[in-house]
């Protein structure tokens, strides 16, 4: 059993109102995956995207970008969105300010869309008001915990069977810790939003 928390409170988006949880007044169900492009899991990930008939969003990394061009085209072939996770995973707190104002803007140049998730979902109210003037903040409400093998894929299927809500923006993600497990997670998150009756959208415009 575990006691990590999948689901964002409701009240974290009254706390937090710049910052963009989830799109109840959209509807439909918001895939979005971080961390990539990925050598080997983008080509299998696009490839079932594209089986299922589903749209979703990437937050890429730039120096992942810069490694894997002909990944960022297919990705955008394909009728995706790809925002922006800054040039390297870096941790807001553990560098200076400027240093991951820098690493956001550097992560511009390659977006689809004007959205910036920050890694690890960690920033403060100051840094988030500086992106805020050119970026909208992509959080999210509901985190898989794909890349945490203590979590069994059971766990996180039935997790999202009992929370999933409207809008809902989901997190996946597509690094080595998820390579050898997403091909068979993320059939049964997409099977548990279609029983629902949850469209695949991309995040608006």
């Amino acid at each position: 059993m575990t006691t990590r928390l999948f689901s964002v409170p409701r009240f974290v988006k009254w706390v937090f109102p710049e910052q963009i949880w989830s799109f109840e007044k959209q509807g439909g169900a918001y895939l979005t995956f971080d961390d990539g492009p990925h050598p080997e899991l983008t080509p299998w990930l696009l490839d079932y995207l594209k089986s299922e008939n589903i749209v979703a969003t990437f937050f890429l990394l730039g120096e992942h970008v810069e490694k894997y061009p002909h990944l960022v085209e297919a990705i955008c072939a394909a009728g995706h969105d790809i925002g922006n996770h800054g040039h390297k995973h870096l941790r807001f707190g553990e560098v200076t300010d400027e240093e991951y104002f820098e690493n956001y803007r550097k992560g511009q140049h390659f977006q689809t869309i004007n959205y910036f998730r920050p890694p690890y979902g960690k920033i403060d109210c100051s840094m988030a008001k500086r992106i805020g003037e050119t970026s909208k903040l992509a959080m999210w409400s509901w985190l898989s915990y794909d890349f945490d093998l203590e979590v069994p894929g059971a766990v996180i299927v039935n997790k999202l069977e009992k929370q999933l809500r409207k809008g809902d923006i989901l997190v996946f993600h597509e690094n080595e810790h998820t390579a050898n497990r997403l091909e068979t997670l993320l059939p049964r998150v997409v099977e548990v939003i279609r029983k629902k009756g949850f469209a695949f959208k991309t995040f608006p415009k």
